[in-house]
């Protein structure tokens, strides 16, 4: 028999079962960190930075453990890691916000060093501020075996910084650094290696660290942005980096980018704050820049092709000496171009990854423009808001051009500005310029053929305005038009006068031979008249048949 008692003991089972696996997922969800919803909430609901961190599950207990005059020991380890996972959850607009600007280090210093025993009176720890220097040496560290499972992360960065303007020493914690970083591990042996590159970034105040030989601070940041002053092979560091580092451009974020791929989630960041920057800056200065750095590939470009061409020599793999052999026959391409005043596109479909944030001018036939608006294509909206908030950055416009000597190859262009008349749509050919930075190689379908494998690669660059000329466009084709008549109306007069001739000389025959029949038939043997031929005249009419 069926037990009521039971059953209904079993429905209360389930649905306790429910709930706290509910709650499970809840806490785990807000144990890993904020969403970005979540992170707004913080943001309108808490004041100070330690507050906020608070909230995202970083309490006292944690501030309580770190101990001004000394390093990070081991038993601040848990506070750290703790934080670093935590500060990843911030999006980069609130940390932007947040930091603060009218506060100088040397009162953090001052105030901290008063309120060395009571965590009530530190008033700065945990507060954000600008952090802008040199980073001096970088050490890899690794989480404790017991620490691991509780974070994502098993590893995580020590830097020290040198401020600038004499402001006090840095220490700063991080989960990531700029890949190129880890190539100059060899001027040290093992997990520290030296640098010296201009960085800044906005770091969490920790606490004060040892006073000796000068009074540091530690700090943990989230994103270091790199700004390298001068190019270094050692780092992976080439003109054309400093040049947009010297722009306002982290560097840094192009270790996201990957070619022959679609923009990312990853990539949005670096693809924005580039589309950003160039919105922000003198038009003017960016073609002045390609004027310069065309001067300067006229002699890079050799050098490159000498470069690859003694690696493909040197190389045993056939396949990585044809690779290095393309890569030669491309550079000289680009010599070529460039001794003879203008950009050449080789180098962005063979030399991809060589050519990154390369500053190039392009002119050639626009196909497609169109308006695009700065939107996630997740369809997440606090994306849009977040790169509108920073950037102030709703659209942009997309360009698909065909350069002069691209051989029917697609270029892509995002740009800020076109010009108010230029016509928007597909199907046009309008005469463009444009100058812009080389972000990467986009994988598109080509309309135009039906086969399934229609994909096709090309590079796709970022600039600030097109130069537009309509009335150059239209006289070029009326040109051609006027030239193609005038072929046509030379090949008609030409065969109207072939045809005249024809028949001139057709009809000069017929009497010709006329003559000759004529003159056979009537005309007077030789030594003969017409009194002895025998011809009577009769000079009266002739009434013979009249009856």
């Amino acid at each position: 028999m069926f037990n009521k008692n039971s059953g209904l003991a079993a429905i209360l089972e389930v649905v306790m079962l429910v709930l706290v696996t509910l709650a499970i997922v809840v806490a785990a969800a807000y144990a890993r960190g904020a969403t970005p919803q979540f992170d707004e909430i913080i943001a309108r609901q808490y004041d100070g930075s330690r507050q906020r961190l608070r909230a995202l599950g970083m309490d006292d207990s944690h501030f309580e453990n770190l101990v001004n005059g000394r390093p990070i020991v081991t038993d601040e380890h848990e506070t750290l890691l703790r934080g670093l996972d935590r500060l990843s959850k911030i999006s980069r607009r609130n940390l932007e916000k947040w930091t603060r600007k009218d506060v100088s280090w040397a009162t953090v210093i001052a105030g901290d060093l008063a309120a060395a025993k009571k965590l009530a009176d530190r008033k700065y720890q945990g507060q954000i501020f600008p952090v802008v220097g040199r980073v001096t040496r970088v050490e890899l560290r690794r989480a404790l075996p017991d620490q691991v499972p509780f974070f994502v992360n098993d590893r995580y960065f020590r830097c020290e910084v040198t401020q600038n303007d004499g402001q006090p020493p840095v220490v700063v914690y991080t989960l990531r650094i700029p890949k190129d970083w880890r190539r100059g591990r060899s001027s040290e042996k093992g997990s520290r290696w030296a640098l010296d590159t201009p960085v800044r970034f906005a770091g969490v105040f920790l606490k004060l660290g040892p006073p000796e030989p000068k009074q540091n601070v530690i700090v943990m940041t989230r994103h270091i942005a790199w700004h390298p002053d001068r190019a270094d092979p050692a780092l992976g560091v080439t003109a054309q980096h400093v040049l947009l580092a010297g722009m306002g451009m982290d560097i840094g974020l192009f270790d996201s980018v990957r070619n022959s791929k679609k923009i990312s989630g990853k990539e949005y960041e670096c693809f924005y704050q580039l589309l950003a920057l160039m919105g922000r800056l003198d038009p003017d200065r960016i073609e002045q820049a390609a004027d310069r750095e065309l001067r300067r590939l006229q002699t890079a470009w050799p050098k490159m092709a000498d470069d690859f061409q003694r690696q493909s020599e040197a190389a045993d793999d056939p396949k990585k000496r044809k690779l290095l052999k393309d890569k030669a026959d491309a550079a000289r391409l680009a010599a070529r171009d460039a001794k003879e005043g203008h950009f050449s596109v080789y180098p962005l479909f063979n030399l991809a990854n060589e050519h990154q944030c390369q500053l190039v001018t392009l002119e050639g036939i626009a196909r497609r423009v169109f308006k695009v608006q700065a939107d996630d294509p997740i369809g997440r909206p606090e994306v849009k808001k977040d790169f509108v908030a920073r950037f102030g950055l709703d659209h942009y416009y997309q360009v698909h051009m065909f350069p002069d000597d691209s051989q029917n190859n697609l270029v892509v262009f995002n740009i800020c500005e076109i010009p108010p008349d230029l016509p928007l749509g597909d199907n046009l050919r309008e005469h463009i310029k444009i100058s812009g930075f080389f972000y990467k190689t986009w994988p598109y379908r080509n309309r135009a053929e039906s086969s399934v494998d229609n994909r096709r690669t090309a590079p796709l660059l970022i600039g600030r305005r097109l130069h537009w000329s309509p009335k150059r466009e239209s006289s070029m084709y009326f040109d051609n038009f006027r030239m193609q008549a005038l072929i046509v109306v030379g090949l008609f007069l030409l065969a109207l006068i072939g045809l005249c001739v024809a028949l001139w000389i057709w009809r000069r025959g017929d009497r010709r031979f006329d003559e000759i029949a004529r003159a056979k038939n009537y005309s007077i043997p030789p030594g003969q008249s017409l009194n002895n031929m025998g011809i009577e005249a009769d000079d009266g009419p002739d009434f013979s048949g009249l009856k």
